[in-house]
Protein backbone atom coordinates (compact mmCIF):
# COMPACT_ATOMS: atom_id res chain seq x y z
CA UNK A 1 0.00 0.00 0.00
CA UNK A 2 2.96 2.28 1.16
CA UNK A 3 4.45 2.02 -2.58
CA UNK A 4 1.64 2.47 -4.63
CA UNK A 5 0.86 6.06 -2.48
CA UNK A 6 4.81 6.86 -2.92
CA UNK A 7 4.62 5.92 -6.91
CA UNK A 8 1.25 8.35 -6.88
CA UNK A 9 3.33 10.86 -5.44
CA UNK A 10 5.97 10.56 -7.82
CA UNK A 11 4.33 10.43 -10.69
CA UNK A 12 2.68 13.98 -9.24
CA UNK A 13 6.14 15.68 -8.39
CA UNK A 14 7.29 14.84 -11.90
CA UNK A 15 3.67 15.48 -13.99
CA UNK A 16 1.30 17.72 -12.21
CA UNK A 17 3.63 20.17 -9.87
CA UNK A 18 6.17 21.31 -13.21
CA UNK A 19 2.84 21.89 -14.58
CA UNK A 20 1.45 24.05 -11.71
CA UNK A 21 4.26 25.78 -11.30
CA UNK A 22 5.02 27.15 -14.58
CA UNK A 23 1.38 28.50 -14.76
CA UNK A 24 1.84 29.97 -11.47
CA UNK A 25 4.99 32.05 -12.21
CA UNK A 26 3.34 32.91 -15.80
CA UNK A 27 0.76 34.66 -13.50
CA UNK A 28 2.58 36.36 -10.78
CA UNK A 29 5.15 37.80 -13.44
CA UNK A 30 1.89 38.40 -15.63
CA UNK A 31 0.89 40.32 -12.24
CA UNK A 32 4.11 42.08 -11.31
CA UNK A 33 4.40 43.66 -14.67
CA UNK A 34 7.85 44.19 -14.62
CA UNK A 35 8.62 44.57 -18.33
CA UNK A 36 5.59 47.90 -18.67
CA UNK A 37 7.59 49.37 -15.78
CA UNK A 38 11.37 48.61 -17.45
CA UNK A 39 9.69 50.06 -20.72
CA UNK A 40 8.53 53.20 -19.42
CA UNK A 41 12.00 53.89 -17.88
CA UNK A 42 13.47 53.23 -21.58
CA UNK A 43 10.66 55.77 -22.58
CA UNK A 44 12.12 58.35 -20.28
CA UNK A 45 15.66 57.74 -20.64
CA UNK A 46 15.23 59.44 -24.27
CA UNK A 47 12.99 62.09 -23.24
CA UNK A 48 14.07 63.62 -20.03
CA UNK A 49 10.69 65.78 -19.60
CA UNK A 50 8.69 63.03 -19.92
CA UNK A 51 8.79 61.35 -16.47
CA UNK A 52 9.21 63.88 -13.41
CA UNK A 53 12.25 62.79 -11.04
CA UNK A 54 10.40 61.06 -8.61
CA UNK A 55 8.36 59.48 -10.84
CA UNK A 56 11.60 57.71 -12.20
CA UNK A 57 12.77 56.84 -8.55
CA UNK A 58 9.32 55.14 -7.94
CA UNK A 59 10.02 52.74 -10.89
CA UNK A 60 13.16 52.04 -9.95
CA UNK A 61 12.38 51.29 -6.56
CA UNK A 62 9.42 49.06 -7.36
CA UNK A 63 11.95 47.07 -9.98
CA UNK A 64 14.50 46.75 -7.91
CA UNK A 65 11.69 44.98 -5.24
CA UNK A 66 9.70 43.33 -7.85
CA UNK A 67 12.70 41.82 -10.27
CA UNK A 68 14.08 39.17 -8.07
CA UNK A 69 10.62 37.92 -7.25
CA UNK A 70 10.48 37.83 -11.23
CA UNK A 71 14.05 35.98 -11.17
CA UNK A 72 13.78 33.31 -8.93
CA UNK A 73 9.84 32.55 -10.66
CA UNK A 74 11.67 31.51 -14.16
CA UNK A 75 14.54 29.60 -12.40
CA UNK A 76 14.22 25.95 -12.89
Amino acid sequence: MQAHFENIQRISDMTTLPHAMLSLSSQVAEELDVMNLAERLMKGKGRPNTLASSERLELWDRLKILSPSVMQLQDP
